[in-house]
């Protein structure tokens, strides 16, 4: 028997990935010019971002600024408090589904509270938001 409904978040609820991929894209080639980050940013989906760049420093052969995760998500941030939107039909389905729904994400607890309010969701879920972090 089905008794709950457990979503991810970041390209399940919101169109979040692509922006988070494209912020992260910018900010790698701001801070080491001349590397071609874009095919690792296209394998970044649904990693967390710390384990992500730990295996571009290994691919690399570079060394992350201090700082540098918190810096990305700073930046993610501020992208997804502009332009991150509900997938579309997504609220309805839930509605309909008639089960208690439940949030889990790798990101950041700040960042998906904000994405499920951001998407107008946060009555469905309510506390049931749980993350990596």
């Amino acid at each position: 028997m089905i008794d709950h409904l457990i979503c991810d978040c970041d390209g399940v609820l919101v169109d979040s990935e692509i922006i988070a991929d494209r912020v992260m894209l910018e900010v790698l080639s701001e801070t080491f010019p001349g590397i071609d980050f874009k095919p690792s940013v296209k394998t970044a989906f649904g990693q967390q971002t710390s384990r992500f760049l730990l295996n571009l420093e290994t691919k690399y052969g570079i060394t992350m600024p201090p700082d540098f995760v918190d810096t990305i998500e700073a930046r993610v941030s501020v992208e997804l408090a502009k332009s991150v939107r509900p997938i579309s039909g997504v609220r309805a389905a839930l509605e309909r589904c008639g089960l208690p729904v439940a949030v889990v994400s790798n990101s950041r607890m700040e960042r998906v509270k904000a994405s499920v309010r951001r998407a107008g969701l946060d009555e469905i879920v309510g506390p049931r938001v749980f993350s990596a972090q």
